[in-house]
């Protein structure tokens, strides 16, 4: 194997320590400085979906012309029977309240909505409604304006208000924190006949990037405490644990610095590359201590071992950042401005990790370890059977080597009957309060989504005039097949009340009217815990009646759900690609670094089996390929390759270098630290369960299963491809 400087860049280290000491300590200083100041968080699972698609320009077009329904927020509000006298009075003030809000642009309630016979005048204010008990009065109301039932359940219990933000000088504009604690303060004083909560998309991107904040420094603290840990009990001895754990500390350190002063934002999918960062460095320098010890005990003293240790481990060290760089590259294929980030800026911090590990690990290791060579660890003897059955299976190499293709091909199968999907409730911690609520809006048939269907301005005169209500109430008996005419003809604001709105400048004229007249908006409701297959069959059931009314050309479907049922399947395909580009890339490196095709190819099957794996065991669970699913198998498989090249590079070295039975005593030599690193980077990725994002603990489930399987793939099924199709060739 290719040596990559490896050998001078040890002899390099080992010979100014201190000079390298002190720069590595001024580079630490310098990280947390601009990580106490510089890091930046995101919670928008949207952001992701920004992509330059006919889908995306639509709805940013709407978003452009109408109103920034985006950053509308969505209260949920509870009580026993809002027709109770104390409960609508309740409601009814809460409402008027939040009016007042600094930032509240409009309120949308069922005290905005006008009904039939009412005018512009909202139906709830008139002197008809006002006759009659709050019961009385609601349920007339809900049985003569569709649009109620959007935002009171049929059991008046619960209800929405949507308040409108307003924006300034054309920048999206969100609601304050200060204005988000007033309406809190205020909420409070109505409980407990109220009980007020946020849901939505704006809720939905808050909690995640409270999440992120809370998650970034809990996952890295508890990663290193059970590695440092995990270390202490494989090598029973503190000076070994420190060396293996102070470097990949550092180098997550180095990164936290470097994407503060660099901009990277922390979300949903960056917040990923810390806890990588920390496993694949813990399983370098755990690699990089076991060849210390080889050399130690083949007789060289500390310095000249360290030496020794770099050269001979370092080159593998530089493929395995290499190859799961790589892997982070392919993501950088989905197109997506949040994954672009993450492929460059894990690309980059494989590298700076790379530098911590090879620069500390011999600082340490020359500093902590003792004249005398120690008790060899604990592992050498628990790893023992696990080495002695790998290299007792070499004799069986063409039996493991045709059952290998014949599993391959079985994974493989399964693996191609994945569907892609994504739902926003992902990313909702299961059992908070937030999931909970959004479960009983489900429940009760209120969605805090929706979409838009786009109607466009028949030109018959300027204005809207009959024939665009025309239009609009046949798109309205299309959208909903189940309304008769009255009813289709109450989901829109008829003439009168349009121009009533535009006389008054009021914002809600932005809901239903394009700035410039050449387009309305006629919403419809949504789940958002729809799964983007169902909101896809939903959205083309839709488009189809539209088409069988003659609408097809004057009318279009928009809106923040539906961008990511459409771009999310083809996001993961893109994502699908790049894990093949990254397979494609990684081969040729190792045939590159190894100077031979045979054992490039030799390495394939082995390392592609463990995710093909975890992606059958998906497809028997669940039946469905999650972006984060994309991610985590691209990631797995650039990690997976790592035990791959520590096992050809032992095995190329003994047979540069004439030894007997090279393969076998490749295995001794990386049975240990393979399985190991494997149980750290298992250990460190197990933390990712107690995140307070599900898609990160599924994360860290995938590449953990990957990960076990590579473990025994490396070991028993690699060396028989070794054996058969690459011992032949001369190294």
């Amino acid at each position: 194997m290719k040596k990559f400087a490896m050998d001078r860049i040890g002899e390099a280290v080992t010979g100014h320590l201190r000079p390298v000491a002190l720069a590595c300590a001024a580079i630490t200083a310098v990280a947390l400085a601009a990580l106490a100041t510089g890091l930046t968080f995101n919670g928008s699972v949207t952001d992701i979906l920004k992509v330059d698609t006919p889908v995306y320009n639509a709805l940013a077009a709407v978003e452009r012309d109408f109103h920034r329904f985006s950053t509308d927020e969505v209260l949920v509000v509870e009580a026993g029977d809002f027709g109770t006298p104390d409960a609508y009075a309740a409601l009814e003030e809460f409402v008027s309240e939040l009016q007042l809000v600094e930032g509240i642009e409009a309120t949308i309630s069922v005290f905005s909505l006008p009904g039939p016979g009412s005018g512009a005048e909202p139906w709830l204010g008139t002197e008809v409604a006002n006759a009659l008990p709050p019961d009385q009065r609601l349920d007339r109301f809900l049985a003569g304006q569709p649009l109620a039932a959007d935002l009171m359940a049929a059991d008046r219990t619960m209800t929405l208000v949507v308040l409108m933000i307003g924006q300034k000088h054309q920048h999206e504009t969100v609601l304050s924190a200060s204005s988000r604690a007033e309406i809190e303060v205020i909420a409070t004083s109505y409980a407990p006949a109220l009980s007020v909560g946020f849901a939505g998309l704006g809720e939905i991107h808050r909690s995640i990037e409270r999440a992120l904040k809370s998650d970034t420094l809990l996952l890295a603290t508890v990663s290193v405490s059970l590695c440092v840990l995990l270390a202490l009990l494989i090598f029973r001895s503190w000076r070994a644990a420190l060396t293996c754990a102070v470097p990949p500390i550092v180098g997550v350190i180095w990164f936290f610095g470097f994407a503060a002063f660099a901009g990277v934002t922390i979300d949903t999918i960056t917040t990923i590359i810390p806890t990588l960062l920390i496993v694949v460095g813990f399983a370098d320098a755990v690699h990089l201590y076991f060849a210390i010890l080889r050399a130690r005990d083949s007789g060289l003293e500390s310095p000249a071992a360290i030496r020794e240790a770099v050269a001979e481990t370092g080159p593998a060290c530089f493929l395995t950042s290499l190859t799961t760089a790589v892997a982070c590259l392919g993501i950088g294929l989905a197109g997506s401005a949040t994954l672009d980030t993450f492929a460059w800026a894990g690309f980059a911090g494989m590298f700076i990790q790379l530098a911590a590990v090879i620069a500390l690990v011999p600082i340490l290791a020359s500093l902590l370890l003792p004249r005398e060579p120690e008790k060899k660890p604990a592992a050498t003897a628990l790893f023992a059977a696990l080495s002695g059955a790998a290299t007792a299976l070499i004799a069986y190499r063409r039996a493991i080597v045709a059952g290998s293709v014949v599993l391959f091909a079985l994974l493989a199968y399964a693996q191609s009957q994945l569907e892609s999907g994504f739902r926003f409730s992902e990313h909702l911690q299961e059992g908070s309060a937030l999931a909970e609520v959004e479960d009983r809006l489900a429940s009760r048939g209120l969605g805090s989504g929706q979409i838009f269907v786009v109607v466009a301005d028949t030109g018959a005169k300027t204005g809207f005039d009959a024939a665009d209500t025309g239009r609009l109430i046949e798109a309205a008996r299309a959208v909903f097949p189940d309304a008769d005419e009255e009813t289709a003809s109450r989901l829109f604001p008829d003439a009168e009340q349009i121009n009533r709105l535009a006389e008054e400048g009021h914002p809600l004229l932005r809901r239903y009217v394009a700035r410039d007249g050449s387009r309305y908006l006629l919403p419809v409701p949504l789940d958002l815990s729809l799964t983007s297959n169902q909101i896809v069959a939903e959205a083309e059931a839709i488009r189809d009646r539209l088409a069988d009314a003659g609408l097809s050309d004057v009318t279009d479907l928009v809106g923040l759900p539906l961008l990511s049922a459409y771009e999310v399947p083809g996001m993961i395909a893109d994502l699908q690609l790049g894990f093949y580009a990254a397979l494609l890339l990684v081969v040729i490196v190792l045939v590159v670094a190894t100077g031979s095709l045979r054992m490039g190819l030799a390495s394939l099957v082995p390392n592609l089996i463990p995710i093909l794996g975890v992606e059958a065991w998906l497809y028997l669970t669940t039946g469905q390929l999650s972006m984060t699913a994309a991610v985590a198998f691209t990631i797995a498989f650039g990690i997976a390759v790592d035990n791959s090249i520590h096992l050809v590079n032992r095995y190329q070295r003994a047979s540069a270098a004439g030894t007997a039975a090279p393969l076998a005593l490749a295995i001794r030599d990386t049975a240990s630290p393979i399985a190991a690193s494997t149980l750290l980077l298992v250990a460190g990725l197990g933390v990712t369960q107690i995140s307070s994002l599900p898609s990160v603990a599924v994360f860290g489930e995938l590449v953990s299963g990957s990960l076990v399987l590579a473990l025994f793939s490396s070991l028993f099924l690699l060396p028989g491809f070794v054996s058969l199709l690459a011992a032949p060739e001369k190294s």
